[in-house]
C-alpha cells in the first residue's frame, strides 16, 4: 500500500493533471479556527468520486465515521440550516495506465456564502533608524468575498482500485483527528 504524501508535494502532479485549487501553507493553520464556535461548524459531509461517478455508499460510510470522530474528540456542530463552515472530506480517484489509481483525498473548512474581510496593514514594530517621514498608513478596506478557506489537510497517491476504500478511511481519521486537535487547541475551556 502506498502511503498519501502530504499535498505540499501534489502541485507539479496537479499541474499536469489540471486540478487547481490548492490552499496556501500556513504557520499557525489552528488560527483560522480561534474566532469559530460549534454553531458555525456544519456536520461532517463526504463525497467520493471513484472514475468521476459518485460512490453513495462510500460517502455515507465515511459520514458515519467522520461523526463517530467528532464525538470521540467532543466537538459538536451547528444545525445544518443555521451553520456557517462547511466540513467537507473528498475523495477522488481515477484511473490511471497499468490498472492502478491515482487517489487525493482532502479535508476543508470553508465559509458557507459570501464573508466579510477587512484588510489593514500589519503593525509596524518600532525602528532602530531614526524616524524618517513616512506615508500615512492606508485605512482599513472592507471586501466580500466568497469561498474562504479555513482549513485544509490534503494528499495523493498511488494505489489499486482494492485500495481505495482503507486508503478514505485512514484519510478521513488522519485529517479530522488533526482537524480536532487544532480545534482543541484553539478553544480551551476558561
Amino acid at each position: 500500500m502506498t502511503r498519501l504524501r502530504p499535498a505540499r508535494f501534489l502541485a507539479p502532479l496537479l499541474l499536469t493533471l489540471g486540478v487547481t485549487g490548492l490552499a496556501a501553507a500556513q504557520d499557525a493553520p489552528g488560527d483560522n479556527l480561534r474566532g469559530l464556535v460549534s454553531a458555525d461548524l456544519c456536520p461532517p459531509q463526504a463525497y467520493v468520486y471513484i472514475d468521476e461517478k459518485e460512490d453513495d455508499d462510500l460517502a455515507a460510510d465515511l459520514d458515519a465515521q467522520l461523526d463517530k470522530y467528532a464525538a470521540l474528540y467532543g466537538l459538536s456542530y451547528g444545525d445544518p440550516r443555521t451553520c456557517t463552515v462547511y466540513q467537507t472530506f473528498t475523495v477522488d480517484t481515477f484511473k490511471v495506465s497499468g490498472g492502478r489509481y491515482v487517489f487525493s483525498a482532502a479535508f476543508e473548512l470553508e465559509v458557507r456564502g459570501e464573508a466579510t474581510v477587512v484588510l489593514s496593514t500589519p503593525p509596524v514594530a518600532a525602528a532602530a533608524i531614526p524616524a524618517r517621514p513616512q506615508a500615512e498608513k492606508p485605512a482599513a478596506r472592507t471586501l466580500t468575498v466568497e469561498r474562504v478557506r479555513l482549513w485544509n489537510d490534503q494528499g495523493y497517491g498511488l494505489l489499486s482500485r482494492s485500495g481505495v476504500e482503507d486508503a478514505a478511511a485512514r484519510q478521513a481519521r488522519e485529517y479530522y483527528e488533526a482537524f480536532a486537535l487544532a480545534w482543541k487547541s484553539t478553544h480551551k475551556a476558561k
